[in-house]
């Protein structure tokens, strides 16, 4: 341990200062087997491959000390210390979950500030000291009524700047969408009903992202913070299930309706997408698809299917999978009609097949998560992203019913699903989805 622990402090050294995320720090033996010629990786883990081999020069297998620093995605907030036979990683892979990311304004007469809070981590966006509000009582030397007026356009003043200042705050630069899935506004006075209220400064999408329930607190500022995070933890799960629902309930409308304003499925999702005619992309937790990119040999002509991931990826596309399957039936049919007791012939098989495409033909190109690949894509063009549990009723409808994959239209555009025709179709309804 002593050894574990001088490694360490030389693997300090060479930091100056310590990461913005604070830092992690391992440090373990590793066995060598013998006659293995892993070099080390590190100068820490050199000097003690030297040390154990040098104490211990006739043993079968020596030792080598490991030192790893890990700087965080997002800070650590507390310090920790262990001595075990296993590295304790719990706070770095509690970091890798991707966690909703929620708007906290705590907003009195002493101040505002405003956080943006994701998991167990939270960040100051802005922050105003003591707007010097006039107090309720004067000395005298005015009349009540005016003295009244004074405070009240100087509270007005300062809900307008906290307004304008809530709009930068919460709305990315970049997309002009809100980057926050709620905002809750917090105080220990009646200022943040009168924020609530200020419509005419607040931006609409701003103004809709607020939830509904204020919430009291004991006090302002970065104190008051956790208490803020304790006491809306309820109302921010149920705001969390009521905008899905008011999603999911759109979406079904959209459907049923026919309203042109829904695509469905990877393809016509997708094709939407690179449109930019998605504003909101619906996915459910459970999707688990791979996009497929398959390459002609000879014509360099492409081809993207999407596959579940519990399926083997197919040799060929869909659209050639479909041509060989028509002509083995029609020459089923054929061979049947010629008295050949139904045998078919494999080169009529791929003569009949589209544009005279064989199987061989075909090389798989590229295959990455379906998920992976919409996370680019989404960024690019602004759209929102929804995910959708299959634990209540609607999500299980639509994971099941419509692949876990659908999308909001902002404008209505002609989809594939519409101009493909049935005889390109896959005879198990496919395009490798079960709809």
């Amino acid at each position: 341990m002593q050894g574990a622990i001088r490694a360490l402090l030389t693997s300090l050294k060479r930091y100056k200062t310590i990461p913005t995320n604070g830092i992690a720090l391992f440090s373990g033996v590793q066995p060598i087997a013998p006659g293995s010629a892993a070099a080390p990786t590190t100068m820490s883990e050199s000097i003690s491959s030297a040390t154990s081999a040098s104490s211990s020069p006739s043993s079968s297998e020596r030792e080598r000390l490991m030192v790893r620093e890990i700087e965080p995605i997002k800070p650590l907030r507390t310090g920790m210390y262990h001595c075990d036979g296993k590295f304790h990683v719990g706070p770095l892979m509690e970091q890798l979950t991707d966690e909703v990311a929620y708007g906290f304004v705590i907003l009195d007469g002493a101040g505002c500030h405003m956080y943006s809070v994701s998991g167990d981590s939270y960040s100051l966006v802005w922050k105003h000291g003591d707007p010097s509000l006039p107090k309720k009582h004067g000395r005298g030397g005015q009349s009540a009524p005016r003295f009244g007026r004074i405070r009240q356009i100087a509270r007005a003043a300062w809900i307008s700047i906290v307004a304008k200042q809530l709009n930068v705050a919460f709305t990315d630069k970049t997309t002009g969408n809100v980057n926050a899935s709620g905002i809750v506004l917090c105080g220990s006075g009646e200022l943040k009903q009168h924020l609530q209220q200020r419509t005419n400064v607040l931006d609409d999408r701003v103004a809709a992202s607020i939830l509904p329930t204020l919430v009291d607190l004991q006090y302002g500022g970065q104190a008051g913070l956790q208490e803020a995070i304790k006491k809306a933890a309820p109302l921010i799960n149920d705001h969390s299930f009521t905008r899905q629902r008011g999603i999911l309930v759109t979406f079904m409308e959209g459907v049923s309706n026919d309203t042109g304003l829904i695509a469905y499925g990877a393809e016509d999702t997708l094709h939407a997408l690179h449109a930019g005619a998605v504003e909101t992309l619906l996915l459910s937790e459970t999707l688990s698809y791979r996009r497929v990119m398959y390459r002609n040999v000879y014509s360099q002509e492409t081809h993207i299917d999407f596959v579940d991931e519990s399926k083997e990826i197919p040799t060929a596309p869909s659209h050639v999978r479909s041509a060989m399957r028509q002509a083995s039936s029609d020459d089923l049919d054929i061979g049947w009609a010629s008295g050949n007791n139904g045998q078919s012939s494999s080169s009529s098989l791929h003569a009949t097949a589209t544009g005279g495409e064989k199987v061989s033909e075909w090389r798989v190109e590229l295959s990455e998560p379906l998920l992976d690949y919409l996370v680019g894509v989404v960024h690019q063009v602004g759209a929102s992203v929804q995910l959708i549990s299959p634990a209540s009723t609607q999500g299980a409808q639509f994971d099941s019913a419509f692949g876990g994959i659908g999308a909001i239209l902002r404008w209505n555009i002609p989809l594939p699903s519409a101009e493909m025709p049935s005889d390109l179709e896959d005879s198990d309804g496919g395009y490798d989805f079960d709809f």
